[in-house]
């Protein structure tokens, strides 16, 4: 059996063969290998259960509040970016942008996919596209909280609307906490960059895109590097940050951030495997796993994987075995949690450059 961190048995519930015994929570050793296991799929289930040595534990992982603190506060709002970065220990937060019909920049999700995004009908009750809309259109709208596009209590729903992406950043950048910009709509490039750089935001943020051409436009109008020092090394970066985002990804990915001058590669979270962070890293790019949203991430955890739960620390921990450098996810309060109670195994102040690492209980493995 493998033994979780005690304060982890509400977390996988009795339908994934899960016992309580002498304490401890354990799970039937047959589920970390089966096609139900997150951890066989991200590589990782012979880490979790080998002998635990400074140089195979992992790091301490940025924490990224997607769309914010979507539990706390309805997503992709200025309570809720204020919530993650104010209250729950963020590093960073992110948020999708679409520019509207009048211009106006505004952080939105909506249904839909990448190739259709900014759907209204779980968000607002009637059908529809933002993108439909003017900015004061769209602030009259009431949120709809029996929609199912929310996590947070309904309470709160009803007291926000949908922001301009200047409204948010005007309100994160005296804490200092960093913003990834998901360009999520169509012709958002220019006017972001623009935005940003009026803010004197840059040093602040980082612009991804599923469509990758957008984060190439970036790079072709802001190639200029800065020279950082790393373990005593210096290294040239880009001064404007870039990433790529994959959902399903393919073989040539490293490649193809490469060619768009890409300097993250973000992946979402069953498809960050060891191999494809190591490969990211190989070429001097940093890595992020992201998390879907709350509704996807419900059904991924009661449906495709059978040894975690949903976003809890158990879900957490398999993912920062990768080795990747940030987690983007729903619940921060949970991965800021699981990072404090784990034991620092470097003495004492972190030194500038120096990696964190971290020390978990044990996991052991036996027959079930």
């Amino acid at each position: 059996m493998v033994d979780f961190l005690p304060d982890l048995k509400d977390a996988i519930t009795a339908d994934k063969s899960s016992v309580l015994l002498n304490g401890a929570f354990t799970i039937n050793s047959d589920i970390i290998s089966d096609q139900m296991s997150l951890a066989a799929t991200l590589g990782v289930e012979k880490i979790l259960t080998a002998p635990r040595h400074q140089d195979t534990t992992p790091h301490r992982p940025t924490i990224v509040g997607h769309r914010g603190a979507p539990y706390h506060q309805p997503e992709n709002t200025l309570p809720s970016f204020l919530a993650a970065a104010r209250e729950l220990h963020c590093d960073a937060i992110e948020l999708d942008v679409f520019r509207l019909k009048c211009g106006t920049l505004v952080v939105f999700h909506g249904d839909g996919n990448d190739q259709n995004p900014g759907s209204l009908e779980s968000y607002y009750g009637f059908s529809g596209s933002i993108l439909d809309y003017t900015a004061e259109e769209a602030r009259r709208f009431a949120f709809d909280a029996s929609g199912g596009a929310f996590a947070c209590s309904s309470d709160k729903i009803s007291r926000t609307t949908v922001p301009t992406l200047r409204e948010v950043l005007e309100g994160i950048k005296p804490t200092g906490v960093k913003v990834t910009i998901e360009l999520k709509g169509p012709d958002t490039e220019d006017p972001v960059v623009d935005l940003v750089e009026e803010m004197d935001m840059v040093d602040q943020c980082t612009f991804s895109s599923f469509k990758l051409s957008r984060i190439e436009h970036i790079r072709k109008r802001h190639p200029e590097t800065t020279v950082n020092g790393i373990d005593n090394e210096h290294k040239a970066t880009y001064r404007y940050k870039t990433g790529a985002l994959f959902n399903n990804v393919p073989d040539n990915f490293v490649r193809l951030a490469e060619d768009v001058g890409a300097s993250e590669v973000h992946l979402r979270y069953d498809t960050c495997t060891t191999e494809r962070v190591k490969a990211i890293h190989d070429k001097g790019m940093k890595s992020m796993a992201w998390f879907c949203g709350p509704r996807t991430m419900k059904r991924d955890s009661e449906m495709k994987y059978r040894d975690v739960g949903n976003e809890d620390r158990s879900m957490y921990r398999v993912v920062m075995e990768t080795g990747v450098d940030s987690l983007c996810v729903n619940r921060p309060d949970v991965l800021f949690d699981l990072l404090e109670a784990a034991q620092e195994t470097v003495g004492g102040e972190k030194a500038e450059g120096e990696t964190m690492f971290l020390s978990f209980p044990k996991v052991t493995v036996a027959a079930a």
